[in-house]
């Protein structure tokens, strides 16, 4: 059995906060995760979402790719819509001949920050005088 050891483009440009690496292609990427020994890469955000582009892009370095990162939302969804939601990147993933994707259920999250942006802006509004309540 032999093991691939891949590295997250985090590691370069970070998709949470783009202006860090934002000027980082993923060419650099790949080169330096060649140098570093690495075999292959999660994608990214920056990455193309096309096998005919991907497959040549790491093809030149000699990567592959490793896994992907998929923000889940069934906990907000129905099980048929996260389905059609997955399937492009799932299909992407099995042509680029990826068996691992990192599916993080984001959906609570994401309605926790909502939650807390929504009571800063009431608050800030009523501080101002301005809640746009009637009574």
């Amino acid at each position: 059995m032999s093991v691939k050891i891949g590295v997250s483009p985090i590691s370069w440009t970070n998709d949470d906060m783009p202006e860090l690496g934002k000027d980082t292609t993923v060419e650099h990427c790949l080169t330096e995760g060649k140098q570093a020994g690495y075999r292959g890469f999660e994608l990214g955000g920056k990455w193309p979402k096309d096998s005919e582009i991907l497959r040549p892009l790491f093809d030149k370095y000699s990567m592959d790719v490793v896994s992907s990162w998929f923000c889940g939302g069934l906990l907000a969804d129905s099980l048929e819509d996260e389905i059609e939601r997955i399937t492009p990147h799932m299909n992407l993933l099995k042509d680029m001949g990826t068996e691992v994707i990192v599916y993080c259920e984001m959906a609570l999250v994401f309605m926790e920050i909502l939650v807390r942006h929504s009571q800063n802006a009431l608050s800030l509004m009523m501080v101002n005088g301005k809640s746009g309540l009637k009574s």
